[in-house]
């Protein structure tokens, strides 16, 4: 039986192509960030930054996903809570939502007295994302357990990638925050919305592949996995 991320690479998947569309978009974003960076120009590329074309292009992705967990009832075990985690990701990403919470931790816990030593409201953006770390750890030890044994295929790898996605967005923005030398804040701030982009655009490849197999693709067949 052919794993469904062994499927996603398949000669003839569409899916496939997708993922190769969207890795070779991924590349001309990250190479007219680094670009315009290394001149010293707005970083209108820059993922990092709203309303900016490389953020807006990580949105159309966290929406694709939003949907397509949605109907995916049949290999994802708690398919509704991924839906609403794939929903508060991308407003979290779209409205700053982790970076406000940094601001009211870091008054509500008065921490600007460790200001000698950490920036007070990214202490808070790490509370805050820990907290958020917890909560997913526990809804992904609960699809594990909830998991049948047909979707323990198609439920790993996913459970895999959205883990590297929260890694990279989480523990990369704690650790560039740790930062005060702006050079290696720069680089580890590069290091996460690279690793971000990259790998959330693979999930997107992969859901779809998944989505593919419930016959709701036109000219596509149910695969049993």
């Amino acid at each position: 039986m052919i794993s469904p991320l062994r499927r996603l690479l398949e000669e003839g998947n569409p899916a496939k192509v997708l993922l190769l569309a969207l890795l070779f978009t991924d590349g001309v974003f990250l190479a007219g960030h680094i670009g315009l960076d290394l001149i010293g120009a707005e970083g209108y590329f820059d993922p990092a930054i709203e309303q900016a074309s490389g953020e807006g292009y990580q949105y159309v992705k966290w929406i694709w996903c939003t949907l397509m967990c949605w109907s995916l009832g049949a290999f994802l075990p708690l398919h509704r809570g991924w839906t609403a985690s794939f929903a508060y990701l991308f407003l979290d990403d779209s409205l700053g939502l982790h970076e406000r919470a940094g601001i009211y931790l870091s008054r509500w816990l008065h921490l600007q007295r460790f200001e000698a030593y950490y920036r007070p409201i990214e202490i808070g953006e790490a509370i805050y994302l820990c907290g958020l770390g917890v909560l997913y750890a526990g809804l992904f030890l609960m699809a594990a357990r909830a998991c049948t044994a047909g979707q323990r295929a198609s439920f790993y790898p996913f459970a895999l990638l959205l883990g590297a996605v929260l890694a990279f967005g989480g523990v990369g923005d704690i650790l560039h925050a740790a930062f005060w030398n702006a050079r290696a804040e720069r680089l580890f701030e590069l290091v996460e919305e690279t690793g971000e982009m990259l790998v959330l655009s693979v999930l997107t490849a992969y859901l779809f592949s998944l989505w593919r197999t419930t016959g709701a693709w036109p000219g596509s067949r149910r695969i049993a996995l």
